[in-house]
């Protein structure tokens, strides 16, 4: 079977108290996109200050995104993990579980299918937030 390489772009955040993983698929990775997932964090705890815990890429740091960050500056704060140490980011742990059940040794005819089968992984762990927790370690 031959085909091109499917990528689904993906920005995730853990609550590491309750289990629960946000996720949301993008087209691509950049400092609009970033916001936008921001922003969805937000809404989605609308009651209180979050504390997330990114990687160095270069659109975490992009400077169009200072005034977002000042106006949410009392809700959000954001908390740099020392370059090249993904192990410490526990959504890694995430992604590492969603790649071995839904993409090794697996293929899909398009983006779509893939979309789908990550979707679904999605939604089964979040039936499941010990097992979440057990899994990066947080329980």
């Amino acid at each position: 079977m031959e085909g091109t390489p499917t990528t689904i772009h993906l920005y995730g955040a853990l609550n590491v108290t309750e289990g629960c993983v946000q996720a949301m698929a993008v087209p691509r990775c950049n400092a609009q996109t970033f916001e936008t997932f921001l922003q969805a964090l937000l809404d989605e705890y609308d009651d209180q200050h979050l504390l997330v815990v990114l990687d160095n890429a270069r659109f975490h740091h992009a400077r169009c995104l200072h005034p977002f960050l000042e106006k949410v500056r009392n809700r959000l704060t954001l908390w740099f993990l020392p370059p090249y140490s993904p192990e410490l980011n526990l959504i890694e742990r995430v992604w590492k579980w969603l790649k071995q059940t839904v993409v090794a040794n697996c293929y899909y005819a398009n983006s779509y299918e893939l979309f789908q089968q990550i979707e679904l992984f999605l939604q089964e762990i979040s039936k499941k937030p010990n097992d979440v927790l057990r899994r990066v370690g947080a329980l």
